[in-house]
């Protein structure tokens, strides 16, 4: 009767998850809600194999190899569905390459769980009403979830002045839930709670972070030939950095901006064509998105201008992603017959408190770099 009770809660949690996950897949159009599918399926997963290894550890008739199997796979849904989380947090406080970097150490050490596991101690112990898993496979599993969380709130508490405050305490909230109820897991091994842990979660995200009515919103704030975000939204993060500048302490807070503009644009679009112009416009935005890596945005606020702003980055980060991008420009431009060249100049809060200030000098200091480039390359000058 115990396992019967336990699995009508699981039934519910999975019902739940699969009319969500029916209605991201197939109610939602023009919105990309792929990153949450692939959370929701985790989860899904989770939840299944829950109530399958409650079955399984309480039949005895069952063979111990295709228990521990089964009980691996449930651990390592549990693990996927925590890096799949994290990559929301790292989102709101990280740049392009924390977040790689930050991603791809948490799937070496998956993958590694994933081969050693089978090799790792599992037995099943009797508890007062159900059987359970324990062993040292389960306690890594417990603590690759307690350590993926703990990062994910180290992260937020460091970057707090970064973040908006709404994005900080929920991200904060959730991640207290999973450290909560694992807690209770391992306290009680016969409460099973995970399952509801990972539905609550996936909820808390689709409702706070992937409502689709806000990816709707966010939309229009995107550069639609480019992808990178407009100008719109560029200059209402302008206003809200200005405001975080005001609310903490400014030698805390360093916030950078690097102007952008093409070299040559009309020599290409008078020699070749305005398709091939606007070719060269997605090359260019592509190759700031690839480059810039430390920057917290790039927008287009322009025909042929770009801006990117830092957040927390010193001027040496800054400058090796300006020069990342010159050497992509060189090497883009031998794979095609009209030159890809962007002229770029930046200035950070060191320089002045006033954001649009930071953002007139970075302009200025662009237009002393495209003279620079200008210099000897007369198609510069058409």
């Amino acid at each position: 009767m115990n396992i019967v009770i336990a699995l009508r809660e699981e039934i519910v949690l999975l019902i739940i998850l699969l009319l969500l996950f029916g209605y991201c897949s197939f109610g939602v159009k023009r919105v990309d809600m792929s990153r949450f599918n692939r959370l929701c399926i985790a989860a899904i997963i989770h939840v299944i194999l829950d109530s399958v290894t409650l079955v399984l550890v309480n039949n005895k008739s069952v063979p111990f190899e295709t228990n521990r199997a089964i009980h691996l796979l449930f651990y390592y849904s549990a693990i996927a569905f925590c890096i799949m989380f994290l990559s929301y947090t790292l989102d709101k406080v990280g740049s392009i390459l924390q977040k790689r970097i930050w991603m791809i150490l948490c799937s070496v050490l998956w993958m590694t769980y994933a081969f050693t596991g089978p090799f790792l101690e599992f037995k099943i112990v009797q508890g007062d009403s159900i059987c359970y898993s324990h062993g040292i496979s389960v306690i890594v599993a417990f603590a690759f979830a307690y350590g993926i969380q703990f990062v994910a709130i180290f992260l937020l508490l460091i970057n707090c002045k970064k973040m908006d405050r709404k994005s900080f305490i929920v991200l904060l909230q959730m991640s207290v839930i999973i450290i909560l109820t694992t807690t209770v897991q391992i306290i009680i091994p016969e409460f099973l709670f995970t399952g509801a842990s990972v539905t609550i979660i996936t909820l808390s995200v689709f409702f706070a972070i992937e409502n689709p009515s806000k990816i709707y919103i966010k939309k229009a704030y995107i550069d639609v030939d480019t992808g990178v975000k407009n100008r719109t939204c560029f200059e209402e993060d302008l206003e809200k950095y200005q405001h975080r500048l005001q609310d903490y302490d400014q030698n805390n807070l360093q916030i950078g901006i690097v102007v952008c503009d093409l070299n040559g644009l009309k020599h290409t679009n008078d020699t070749y064509g305005h398709a091939v112009g606007d070719m060269m416009i997605r090359t260019s935005a592509e190759i700031l998105q690839e480059q810039m890596l430390s920057a917290k945005s790039i927008y287009r606020t322009g025909g042929d201008e770009f801006v990117a702003i830092y957040i927390g980055e010193n001027c040496m980060n800054i400058e090796k992603d300006i020069s990342n991008v010159q050497i992509k420009c060189r090497q883009e431009s031998t794979k095609v017959p009209y030159p890809i060249s962007i002229a770029m100049g930046y200035a950070t809060t060191a320089d002045d408190q006033n954001l649009k200030t930071i953002h007139e000098i970075s302009d200025a200091n662009m237009y002393k770099n495209k003279t620079q480039m200008k210099e000897g390359n007369p198609i510069f000058n058409r």
